[in-house]
């Protein structure tokens, strides 16, 4: 064996830098977002709408990437907004903290359904519960975010 000749303390030192070696190789993989069992059950048109969101242009360039399904999780949360500066700033409660949303990644065109499911309940109840987007997973930095719409 390779390991034969090192002492119990070499050898535990190359043991351990292997298995870190192997999780650094793997951990790119596991930042991507994925698919999910529960997306299954919403309707064509909801999942082609998630499929087809975009970080806005700005966030596009500050980013590197164009799409907020395949790098980022959808993080279910409140929001509220304050005046600062006399613009709108938004933040997502996170436990019990409430964290900014950078402007670039807000959508102030708001949630548009697909022609002919405007009053689908689906894109209704995404419209009124705001859609936010985080870069890894619950953890991470807001990446696309869509204000929560209200009346209708």
């Amino acid at each position: 064996m390779l390991l034969s000749g090192l002492s119990a303390k070499s050898k535990g030192s190359i043991r351990n830098t292997a298995v870190a070696g192997a999780f650094c190789i793997l951990l790119p993989a596991a930042a991507l977002a994925t698919w999910k069992p529960e997306f299954g059950k919403s309707s064509d048109a909801v999942i082609a709408w998630f499929r087809s969101a975009q970080p806005t242009l700005a966030a596009q360039a500050r980013l590197g990437f164009k799409s907020c399904c395949e790098h980022s999780d959808r993080f279910v949360t409140q929001f509220k907004v304050s005046k600062v500066d006399g613009a709108d700033q938004w933040f997502y409660q996170a436990g019990d903290r409430w964290l900014p949303i950078p402007g670039d990644v807000v959508h102030l065109e708001g949630i548009t359904p697909p022609e002919g499911h405007e009053s689908d309940p689906d894109f209704l109840q995404l419209e009124a519960e705001g859609i936010l987007f985080l870069y890894p997973a619950a953890s991470g930095q807001p990446t696309c975010f869509w204000p929560p719409q209200s009346g209708g």
